[in-house]
């Protein structure tokens, strides 16, 4: 906006008044003591003054432009469990007029690793593009997503020993898991006779604070007990009398 200053150079007893002042910035672009070309329009004022009688021409002034405010928005993907923080997010804005800035993110993080539906993902944002310099915006914004459950599984190996003799030590891998501490004690159901297997291996797992965070299949395995190899000892006859 432009507020006329004082008018003169009238005929003695004529005035005229300035109806419409019009400035315009030589850029649209941000910035301090940018120069500001003034047109105006004249109406017609008191003891006669007309205002096609008299011209006036454009002054210059100055004036600032200041950055406007960018709306900036977010979404963020889904993921599966992963073990970290981490997070996709897209970003967009809007602009005014034809202007074509841009926003990227600096940083993109769940609140926690865990497991959890609606959860909050904080994204830093940066400016880019032909007229980012025009614009500010908030440093970090906010949006949610889902982290979902990781399919895992534990594995006993099959195992075997024979009748009598003591059980081997159990074992088997765990896939899917994310190196997050998990351990797997393996058992076998009781019995110790050879008619009575196979007996099934099984494994509980360890610490279960955080098994939320998958959906685990437990697979099982057997355990066979074999006969055991005999030794059959014969001792000679005696001599005969």
């Amino acid at each position: 906006s432009v507020t006329p200053g004082t008018l003169s150079g009238f005929i003695p007893g004529e005035t005229v008044v300035v109806s419409d002042a019009t400035g315009t910035f030589d850029t649209k672009d941000v910035g301090t003591a940018k120069k500001v070309t003034v047109s105006y329009t004249l109406a017609d004022g008191t003891g006669g003054g007309l205002a096609s009688n008299y011209s006036l021409a454009d002054t210059v002034a100055a004036a600032d432009i200041t950055p406007a405010s960018l709306i900036v928005s977010a979404t963020a993907d889904n993921k599966v469990y992963d073990g970290g923080t981490s997070a996709t997010v897209h970003l967009s804005v809007t602009p005014l007029g034809s202007d074509s800035p841009g926003a990227g993110s600096t940083s993109a993080l769940f609140s926690d690793k865990d497991v959890g539906a609606g959860k909050t993902v904080t994204v830093g944002v940066s400016l880019a593009g032909r007229d980012a310099g025009n614009y500010s915006t908030d440093a970090f914004i906010t949006t949610t997503a889902d982290i979902t459950p990781k399919d895992a599984s534990v594995t006993p190996d099959a195992a075997a020993k024979a009748y009598g003799a003591s059980d081997p030590p159990l074992s088997g891998p765990l896939t899917g898991f994310e190196g997050d501490g998990r351990t797997a004690a393996y058992s076998r159901s009781p019995g110790e006779s050879v008619s009575g297997g196979p007996y099934t291996i099984s494994a509980v797992l360890s610490p279960s604070a955080a098994l939320g965070n998958y959906t685990i299949t437990y697979h099982t395995a057997d355990f066979t007990i074999t006969p055991a190899d005999q030794t059959i000892s014969f001792s000679a006859p005696s001599g005969k009398t």
